[in-house]
């Protein structure tokens, strides 16, 4: 069975169902999110996008971390669009929508895929090696699809950023953090040979 990703992402329904079916014959590494009733209901499609790009890489599953959750949200409530509000060996991505979401829309899905988009940049400026210095605009990439990291918690603003441009922010945090130095070539692999560019 060859998986075909073609053009832009997101998959398309028969692109996600074959990964979907490869996972469960054990044939990609990775495996489907499960939830423990803890994960917002809001956020369950992006963790499944979280998932689903990491199993492209052979990158274990993500589960779903209430303390990140909610220092997530605590960052997210200062408006902010800057790292921060995390400790050590806590990895973070942020991303920020200029229009309002509604309390129950999903918020993850479209920072999932615009993360990922870094992937052709990372690709061809590393060669999936390791990088002789920090690629800043592959960072959220790489923290998506980093092997080492295992855990996930993600929240948007739920105060409202009238001094800023940016209606929603969106921040996930990650444990352990990725994007070390020296470490890229161990966690950061090539996509499955199933997988390809168009």
């Amino acid at each position: 069975m060859a998986l075909s990703l073609v053009a832009a992402l997101p998959l398309d329904e028969a692109q996600y169902k074959e990964i979907l079916s490869m996972r469960l014959k054990g044939e990609l590494e990775g495996g489907i999110s499960t939830y423990a009733g803890e994960v917002p209901e809001n956020a369950k499609d992006g963790l499944d996008k979280a998932n689903e790009f990491r199993a492209l890489h052979g990158a274990p599953t993500l589960t779903w971390d209430k303390d990140l959750e909610k220092t997530a949200r605590d960052w997210a409530n200062t408006c902010k669009v800057d790292h921060g509000g995390i400790g050590t060996g806590t990895g973070q991505n942020i991303y920020a929508f200029s229009a309002q979401l509604g309390p129950k829309e999903d918020y993850l899905g479209d920072p999932m895929r615009s993360w990922y988009r870094e992937e052709p940049a990372y690709a061809e400026a590393t060669r999936y090696g390791e990088p002789a210095r920090w690629l800043a605009e592959t960072g959220h990439f790489t923290q998506l699809v980093w092997k080492g990291t295992t855990k996930m918690g993600c929240a948007r603003n739920t105060v409202a950023c009238t001094k800023s441009k940016w209606r929603t922010i969106v921040v996930c945090n990650f444990q352990q953090a990725g994007n070390m130095m020296g470490a890229f070539k161990a966690n950061v692999s090539p996509p499955s040979n199933s997988y390809t560019r168009a």
